[in-house]
This record gives structure tokens, C-alpha cells and sequence, in this order.
């Protein structure tokens, strides 16, 4: 287990070469129950005040990671509620925890939403940067993306309208997937797209286009090119069913089967 000191060594070289989503660093749900326990032992142990002073001028990124990586994972509406039980603070609020994380994005030349595109920009800015983890995408994969470009019905349609269709009718998806593409707005449009795309060419041509082409992370292309590898190997796609709601059309509740 990495102390505070030893997570912020760890985590500030992938602020320095080119991050678009502090999601994109690649860390374990232990990982961040770890960096949470390092956290909350901090804060027993000095006043609050000068504990987020010590985070913002000696951790900030372990500052940034965790917010980010708790919010991927938690989909309560009172998120700074949760975040406080889980640290055991009181009156998280009063500390302006929200406004350190967004000065220190804006810092790094990070993506911040205003308060023009959203009424909520802080947890926005936040779950946006929550991405999709790696250990999420094969359900993304699975559960979103195959199915937006294997069903007649949601191939045919724009991405804006097949992904808002998808996340009104699916179900029993990882909660950083669903976090991520309900807060990300326009930017979470163009993922989603340039994902459609890269799975339509690989069901075309058999071939993974290369980062710089699709414009998307590294790590994406690498977990589809390993999804579907994978499949390929197994000699059929075994993903597991997807169950639909569509309230408009009947039968209402549909298994998608692999």
C-alpha cells in the first residue's frame, strides 16, 4: 500500500504527457479504497483546514485522481455527501473542496465545464473526468457499443440518438460507463462516435485503426482491439445478454443475446 507521498509521485508523470480525462490513469477500485484510507488517516490527523492545504499544495493530483475515481464509481445525486461519509468529514462544504478540484483542472489545461453548459459544473467536470476506466470497458463494449452498431434498428440512427436511446432502455451496466456518458454532454457524443466508427471498421476490415485516426485513448483502442481478439479466439462473441426497456414499442422488455 503507497502513503500519500508515494501515490503523488506515482500519479504526477501522467499529468505531465498529454491526459485528456483523469480518468485515463490506469487504477484499481482498490487503488482508490487505498488513496481513500491514505486520505481520511490525513485528516485525523490534522485539522481539516490544514489537511486540504496539504492537499492542494503537496497532493494535488492525489487530490484530483481520487475525487475523479470516487465520482466514477458513485452514482449518488449528494456526491459531496458521499464523499464526506467515506472520509469522515464534517462540513465538507465549508473547505471548498469543489473549486480546489476545478482550479487545479483548469491548472493542468484539463476540460472544465462552465456554469453556461450546466447547473451542476463542479460534479459535472468531475464525473466527465471520471471517463470510462479500463476495467469498465469491456461492459461498454459489451452492453453499448457492439449493440449500437449490430442492431439494425440503432446502426441506422446517429450517435446522439442511439446512445441517448441505449441509456434509456439498458440495464446491469458498470456504474463508471453509465456516470460517464450521462455527464459528459457533447464531448461524451463524440466518444461515443468515434467509437461507432472504429467498431465499424473493424467489423468491416478486421482492422483497428490507429490513436491518431480515431482520436481517442490509447487505452480504448487497446481494450476493444483485446475485446474482440478475444471473441475471435473463442471462435464467437461471448458477451453476456443485455436486457432492454423500450415503453414505446412492444414486447417491452427485450434480451439482447449475444
Amino acid at each position: 500500500m503507497r502513503n500519500l507521498l508515494q501515490w503523488e509521485n506515482y500519479l504526477r508523470p501522467y499529468f505531465q504527457h498529454h491526459l485528456r480525462l483523469i480518468g485515463e490513469i490506469p487504477l484499481s477500485r482498490r487503488d482508490l479504497e487505498d488513496m481513500a484510507d491514505s486520505l481520511r488517516d490525513l485528516i485525523q490527523s490534522e485539522t481539516i483546514t490544514q489537511a486540504t492545504e496539504n492537499l492542494i499544495k503537496i497532493y494535488p493530483h492525489v487530490f484530483l485522481t481520487f475525487l475523479t475515481g470516487f465520482a466514477a464509481h458513485n452514482l449518488e445525486r449528494d456526491f459531496w455527501g458521499q464523499v464526506a461519509q467515506r472520509l469522515n468529514i464534517q462540513h465538507i462544504h465549508n473547505h471548498h473542496w469543489h473549486r480546489h478540484y476545478v482550479d487545479l483542472v483548469k491548472q493542468r489545461g484539463l476540460r472544465c465545464f462552465s456554469g453556461d453548459e450546466t447547473s451542476r459544473q463542479y460534479v459535472t467536470t468531475i464525473r466527465f473526468h471520471g471517463g470510462i476506466p479500463a476495467y469498465s470497458m469491456p461492459d461498454f463494449i459489451n452492453s453499448i457499443l457492439l449493440p449500437s452498431v449490430e442492431r439494425p434498428t440503432l446502426a441506422e440512427l446517429p450517435a446522439d440518438e442511439a446512445l441517448n436511446l441505449i441509456l434509456q432502455t439498458v440495464y446491469n451496466v458498470d456504474a463508471p460507463v453509465i456516470n460517464f456518458l450521462t455527464n459528459s454532454g457533447e464531448l461524451g457524443v463524440e466518444f461515443f462516435k468515434a467509437c461507432r466508427e472504429m467498431a465499424w471498421s473493424y467489423l468491416k476490415e478486421k482492422e483497428i485503426p490507429a490513436p491518431e485516426i480515431t482520436d481517442l485513448p490509447a487505452y480504448v483502442i487497446e481494450s476493444f482491439s483485446n475485446y474482440m481478439e478475444s471473441s475471435q479466439e473463442q471462435g464467437l462473441h461471448l458477451r453476456k445478454p443485455v436486457l432492454f426497456f423500450d415503453p414505446y414499442d412492444e414486447p417491452h422488455l427485450r434480451l439482447h443475446l449475444p
